[in-house]
């Protein structure tokens, strides 16, 4: 992780392109940063709904400095739809470098969530897989620290299976796969949401971590 001693925050930028799905209903996203000290910094939030599959790569860089305390959030969403499925990617590096006897205010977070609901042009299975590639997690014990849990929920036709991460516990249950029968001409959401943040006076810490999901509907 690196820590910068000014205040920066580079523009986000969105790169849609609408990807070949025809069974899509609709895709929503929405991403959220902040990173603040003593309310110097700055936030940032993004939320669309498109009416087909489009892919999505949404990042900040968001770094604020001020009486001796500093807190940096790099954050990086990427979506990737294909005819059957999806690949995302959320990446988080979040840190935050006060000085013991610093009074600042620290306000640091992250937020990101996908909803993809297609409808089954076939039956077969909708398979969904959680993947951690990374997760490096700097904490002092018994301090209040950031998280980034994830949590992916499938809906329809009657059926409904979710996936739980947290940095802390692991997986619930130590399920990290599932699926679920798919029917021609029936209609299922996929839903992967992620959120937390600190404010106050936290100690120093840091988290960073590398998340991926992917879902894809394998017709008979």
């Amino acid at each position: 992780m690196k820590t910068q001693f000014a205040m920066l925050a580079l523009a986000a930028s969105i790169i849609s392109t609408p990807a070949m799905s025809a069974d899509t209903i609709f895709e929503y996203y929405k991403t959220t940063a902040r990173a603040k000290v003593d309310a110097v910094g700055k936030s940032e939030w993004e939320s669309t709904t498109y009416r087909e599959a489009t892919p999505v790569h949404q990042s900040y860089n968001l770094t604020a400095s001020a009486n001796n305390s500093t807190t940096s959030m790099s954050y990086d969403l990427d979506y990737s739809p294909y005819d059957n499925g999806a690949v995302l990617r959320y990446s988080i590096d979040g840190e935050v470098q006060r000085d013991e006897e610093s009074n600042a205010s620290i306000n640091l977070g992250h937020g990101g969530a996908i909803n993809h609901k297609f409808r089954a042009t076939g039956s077969g299975l909708l398979k969904v897989n959680f993947n951690i590639d990374s997760l490096v997690v700097d904490c002092p014990v018994r301090a209040v620290c950031m998280s980034v849990d994830g949590d992916v929920t499938v809906t329809g036709n009657g059926y409904r299976e979710s996936i739980n991460f947290t940095p802390q516990n692991g997986f619930k249950d130590g399920v990290s796969y599932l699926e679920i029968p798919v029917q021609e001409g029936k209609d299922y959401l996929v839903q992967f949401s992620s959120g937390n943040g600190i404010s106050g006076a936290p100690k120093s810490q840091g988290i960073t971590a590398v998340y991926t999901v992917t879902w894809e509907a394998q017709y008979d």
